[in-house]
C-alpha cells in the first residue's frame, strides 16, 4: 500500500494531541494495515537509532515487534468494539520484546488502544517504555490513563462541533476514568482580571456539594488560592490541604468534604492562560514529576483548542447580542413607564434568554418589588403570577435577587438543587411554585447606574434543561446596562411629572366661594401616569363689586415649570381682577405685565364676570374654546365668542361677548384636554362634546360633570392630558 502519514490526520483531534504532549514514553500511531503514521521523538529515539521520525512514518508494525503476541494483541484492539465510541480501550502495559533499527533486542512494556477518528479511519496507538522496576509499574498505569484521557479528548475538542456550545462535557469526559473526586474548570474572564467556575465536577448534590457551591460563588485573581496561583505561574500546582502549603481560599467547603490532596494546572492558549483545571483527591495521593510535565502539555493542547471555541463562540454571541438587543431597544424606547417597560423586557427576554424572567427593583425605602414576571410558555402563567404577587425577595433575605442588590455583582449557577430551594424560599406553598415551575439553573445581573443599585434581571432554566455559566452572563449583563439607563430616566421622569401633578393640585382652589341663587362644579383630573402634567386652571373670585369672577386656562407646556407658572398666573389674574372692571380690561392686563411677571410660556385663558343679580355673563377669551350654554330644555350650544390671541402673544385689545343665564341654564368652561385627540378635527370633537352633554343636561350638576368625565373616559384608552371643567347653573326661581 502508498506509504502513509501525519499529514493525512493533520485535521484529526489525535494529531493535535500528539504533538503537543510531552511525554516520555515511546508513542506509535498505526493504522489499519499496521503501518506507522505518527511517532514521537521518544519513539525516534527508541526504534529509529537518530533516522528521524519521518524514517518511522510508513514502516510496519512487524518490522518493530516480530512477536506474533504482539501481533495479535494489534489485531484485537484493531477489533474493539470500543472503536465506535471514539474512545481508548485502557488496557494495561503488557511486556514484549522490540528490535532497534541495528536489530539489536529492547525489553519494553507495550500498552495499545483503538480509537475512530476521521470519518471512521480505524487508529491504534501504542505507547511502549523499556521494562520498569516493580516499583514504577503504577506509574506507568497512570501515565497511560491520562494519555488514553488526552487522546479521547483531544478529539472531541477537534471534531464534536455540539460539544464546542459548552464546556461543560470536559471535566466528565477527563475525570470519569481518573481517580480524583472532585474537579473544577476556571475560566479566565473577558476582561482578564478573575478566573470564574464554568464548571464542577461531579455536577450533583453529593458529599462533595460545598465544594462545588463554594467554588461557583467566588472569583479569583492572579495568585488567589490553588487555580489562582497556577494561573499566575503558568505551570502545574500541588498543594497538600492538610499541609497548608497554599492559601486555598474555599478552606471550609474544602475541609468540610474532607479533601486532602489538591493539583491545579493552566490551559495555555496561543495568548496565555485561558483557563485553569482543579482537582481534589480525599486521599493522599503520590505524583510524580513525568505526570506534572503530562499535565502542562495536556493543559497546552486544551488550551489552544479552548481559545479557538471562545473566538467562534464569541462570533455567535456577538450576533445572538445585536440581534436581541436591536429589539430590546425597541422595546424600551416605546415606554416611559418604567413598569411597563420592564414588563416588555421581560417579555422579549423569557423566550431569548431563559424560560422565566424576573425583573426587581429597589425602591427608596429599601425594600424589593418584582415589577415583571413573564414565563416563556403561557401554560405557567397562573403559577408565574402567584409568584410575582405573593413571593417578591425579602431584603435582607438570601434570595439571589437581594444579594446581586447588595454586592452588586452578577450571580449564577448551573443546577438548583432541593436544598439550595429550600433555603431560598418562604414557605411550602413558595417552594411547591418553584417545583412544579421546574427550576433548574439561573443567572442573576445588577441594575446598576455608578454606585447605585436600582433593581435586578434574573434569568431562570424553569423546564428546558439549559444550564447557565459564565459565559452565558455577557448577554444579560449588556442587556442590564442598557436597560438600567432606561429605568432611571424612567424613574426620574415619573417622578418629576408626580411633583407637576402634585404641584398642580395644591395650586388649584381647594374652595369656591358661594354664590347666591347659583350652582358651581369643577372637575380636574390628572393625565396617566406616563402623561406629562399640565397647566390647567380654573377660578372663582367674589369681585369688590360684589359680582364673581370666573376663569379657566392652560399654560402652554407639560412640566413642573407648567405647573408653576400656572399657579403665578391663576394669583396674577386675582390680582388685577381687582383693578379692572371687564373681562376685556383684565386680558389687556395680564398681556401688558406679561413679560413684568416673567412668565416665559404662553397660555390661552377664559375669563367671565358674572352678576349673580341679574344673570348677565360678559366674556373674554385669550385663545381659548368657547363655552358651552346649556339651556334649561336640555339644548346646548357653543357660544359663538371672538377669541384673541393667547396670553403671552402681542395683540389688540380682546373683544367681549355678553349673554344671559336664564334659571335652570348652565354654562360649562372646558380646557382643551377634554377635546383635542390625535387624529381627530377639533370641530368634530367640539360637535360630541356638544351630543355628549345634551344626553345629561336634565341631570344634577353633579350627575352631569360625572357623566362628562365617564364618557371622555370610554373614547380614549388613556387620558394624555390634564383635564379641567367647571360649570356654573342658575338655579330655578322657588
Amino acid at each position: 500500500m502508498p506509504q502513509s502519514t501525519g499529514a493525512e490526520f493533520e485535521l484529526s483531534g489525535l494529531a493535535q494531541v500528539f504533538r503537543s504532549l510531552n511525554f516520555p514514553d515511546a508513542v506509535l500511531v498505526v493504522d489499519s494495515n499496521a503501518r506507522i503514521v505518527l511517532a514521537n521523538e521518544a519513539a525516534v529515539s527508541m526504534f529509529g537509532a537518530g533516522a528521524g521520525a519521518d524514517r518511522l512514518a510508513g514502516r510496519s508494525l512487524q518490522s518493530l515487534f516480530r512477536e506474533e503476541s504482539a501481533l495479535r494483541r494489534f489485531q484485537r484492539c484493531l477489533n474493539t468494539p470500543d472503536i465506535a465510541g471514539g474512545g481508548g480501550t485502557g488496557a494495561r502495559p503488557v511486556p514484549t520484546e522490540a528490535l532497534r533499527a541495528d536489530g539489536s533486542a529492547l525489553s519494553v512494556d507495550v500498552t495499545m488502544a483503538a480509537c475512530a477518528v476521521d470519518a471512521g479511519a480505524a487508529l491504534v496507538v501504542l505507547s511502549a517504555r523499556e521494562a520498569p522496576t516493580l516499583g514504577s509499574l503504577e506509574e506507568a498505569e497512570e501515565i497511560w490513563r491520562y494519555f488514553d484521557v488526552a487522546v479521547g479528548l483531544g478529539d472531541r475538542l477537534a471534531s464534536d462541533g455540539e460539544g464546542q456550545e459548552s464546556l461543560a462535557w470536559i471535566l466528565p469526559a477527563m475525570f470519569s476514568h481518573l481517580d480524583w473526586d472532585v474537579a473544577c474548570l476556571w475560566m479566565v474572564t473577558a476582561d482578564a482580571r478573575y478566573l470564574v467556575c464554568a464548571a464542577t465536577w461531579p455536577d450533583d448534590s453529593g458529599p462533595t456539594w460545598p465544594f462545588e457551591d463554594a467554588s461557583r460563588r467566588v472569583r479569583l485573581g492572579v495568585g488567589d488560592g490553588l487555580p489562582g496561583s497556577a494561573w499566575g505561574s503558568g505551570r502545574p500546582l500541588i498543594s497538600s490541604v492538610a499541609g497548608g502549603e497554599m492559601r486555598l481560599l474555599r478552606q471550609e467547603a474544602i475541609q468540610a468534604c474532607g479533601l486532602s490532596t489538591g493539583l491545579a494546572f493552566p490551559l495555555i492558549g496561543p495568548t496565555g492562560v485561558v483557563g485553569v483545571t482543579e482537582m481534589y483527591s480525599t486521599r493522599s495521593l503520590p505524583i510524580s514529576l513525568r505526570l506534572v510535565d503530562g499535565l502542562g502539555s495536556l493543559g497546552r493542547q486544551i488550551g489552544h483548542l479552548l481559545d479557538r471555541i471562545q473566538v467562534e463562540n464569541r462570533l455567535k454571541d456577538q450576533e445572538r447580542l445585536h440581534s436581541f438587543l436591536l429589539e430590546a431597544a425597541t422595546v424600551l424606547s416605546g415606554s416611559t413607564n418604567y413598569a411597563e417597560a420592564l414588563g416588555r423586557l421581560a417579555a422579549i427576554s423569557a423566550p431569548t434568554m431563559a424560560d422565566l424572567c424576573l425583573i426587581d427593583v429597589k425602591e427608596p425605602d429599601a425594600s424589593i418589588s418584582r415589577m415583571a414576571a413573564v414565563h416563556a410558555d403561557p401554560r405557567k402563567s397562573r403559577l408565574v403570577t402567584e409568584l410575582q404577587r405573593r413571593y417578591p425577595p425579602a431584603a435582607g433575605s438570601g434570595h439571589p435577587s437581594n444579594d446581586v442588590m447588595r454586592t452588586g455583582r452578577s450571580m449564577w449557577s448551573p443546577v438548583m438543587t432541593d436544598d439550595y430551594l429550600r433555603r431560598t424560599t418562604r414557605d411550602e406553598r413558595h417552594f411547591q411554585i418553584v417545583k412544579e415551575l421546574e427550576f433548574e439553573s439561573y443567572m442573576c445581573v445588577p441594575l446598576q447606574d455608578g454606585d447605585e443599585i436600582l433593581g435586578s434581571i434574573t434569568l431562570v432554566s424553569a423546564g428546558s434543561g439549559r444550564k447557565f455559566g459564565p459565559a452565558d452572563l455577557a448577554l444579560p449583563e449588556e442587556l442590564a446596562r442598557r436597560a438600567t439607563s432606561v429605568v432611571k430616566a424612567a424613574r426620574h421622569y415619573e417622578a418629576e411629572h408626580q411633583l407637576a401633578h402634585g404641584l398642580q393640585r395644591l395650586l388649584l382652589p381647594d374652595r369656591l366661594p358661594d354664590i347666591e341663587d347659583f350652582e358651581v362644579c369643577v372637575r380636574y383630573a390628572a393625565g396617566t401616569p406616563e402623561a406629562d402634567a399640565g397647566g390647567d386652571f380654573y377660578d372663582v373670585v367674589t369681585l369688590p363689586s360684589g359680582r364673581i369672577g370666573l376663569v379657566i386656562g392652560d399654560v402652554e407646556g407639560h412640566d413642573a415649570l407648567a405647573a408653576a407658572t400656572m399657579g403665578q398666573l391663576r394669583s396674577a389674574t386675582r390680582a388685577l381682577a381687582g383693578q379692572v372692571r371687564e373681562p376685556a380690561e383684565l386680558v389687556d392686563a395680564l398681556r401688558w405685565s406679561w413679560a413684568l411677571l416673567g412668565f416665559e410660556r404662553i397660555a390661552t385663558a377664559l375669563l367671565a364676570r358674572l352678576d349673580p343679580a341679574t344673570g348677565e355673563v360678559v366674556l373674554a377669551s385669550a385663545g381659548h374654546l368657547p363655552p358651552l350654554h346649556i339651556e334649561a330644555g336640555g339644548e346646548a350650544r357653543l357660544v359663538p365668542i371672538d377669541s384673541s390671541p393667547p396670553l403671552g402673544v402681542r395683540a389688540p385689545t380682546a373683544v367681549e361677548h355678553k349673554m344671559l343665564l336664564g334659571p335652570g341654564d348652565v354654562l360649562f368652561f372646558y380646557t382643551d384636554g377634554l377635546v383635542e385627540e390625535p387624529d381627530s378635527l377639533i370641530v368634530d370633537r367640539l360637535h360630541w362634546l356638544v351630543a355628549m352633554i345634551q344626553e345629561a343636561a336634565h341631570r344634577p350638576l353633579d350627575d352631569l360633570c360625572d357623566h362628562v368625565l365617564r364618557a371622555y373616559a370610554r373614547t380614549r384608552r388613556r387620558q394624555p392630558d390634564d383635564v379641567a371643567f367647571m360649570a356654573v347653573k342658575r338655579l330655578p326661581s322657588q
